[in-house]
């Protein structure tokens, strides 16, 4: 039995498809080309796509779940388990931030609002004053600090 390194984990399952995704063998176009006909050989496995740059293997099959389940015991995967990496450190701590801030403004709402709130008001408003100066043109760094600070709340 091939034995798959402990960073893989399933990226995608539903019926009919599958997707493992192994980080530390990003680029190995060897190691993939071997698990491609590894996987290839399989009964009810219809096609196999295999790429080595994003780390990651695409599985087209027609088992049924009992026996999808019993493959991904065989190798060790769980669909349920997620072997992504942690966020960084820095996250956490610019996460934090956010999440003190949010904390901050709703005890000072009295609840009526959050931070998501707060800044969604602050851009509308900077956005109708922009308009009302005839500005009509795009605010380019409002669309960027609005998908950091979306990202960053997490």
């Amino acid at each position: 039995m091939f034995d798959l390194p402990e960073d893989a984990f399933i990226g995608h399952m539903s019926s009919g498809r599958l997707r493992v995704k192994i980080p530390s063998k990003k680029g190995d176009a060897p190691f993939f080309n071997s698990l491609q006909g590894l996987f290839a050989c399989l009964p009810g496995v219809q096609g196999i796509t295999a790429n080595p740059l994003t780390g990651s293997l695409l599985i087209m099959h027609a088992l049924d779940e009992a026996t999808v389940m019993d493959l991904l015991q065989s190798y060790s995967l769980s669909p349920t388990a997620d072997k992504k990496k942690a966020p960084s450190a820095v996250h956490g701590e610019i996460a934090t931030i956010f999440r003190g801030w949010d904390n901050q403004v709703k005890n000072f709402s009295h609840g009526a609002l959050n931070l998501e709130a707060l800044v969604a008001i602050t851009l509308i408003s900077a956005a109708i004053y922009q308009i009302s100066r005839g500005r009509f043109t795009a605010l380019p760094w409002y669309n960027g600090l609005w998908y950091a600070f979306s990202l960053l709340k997490g």
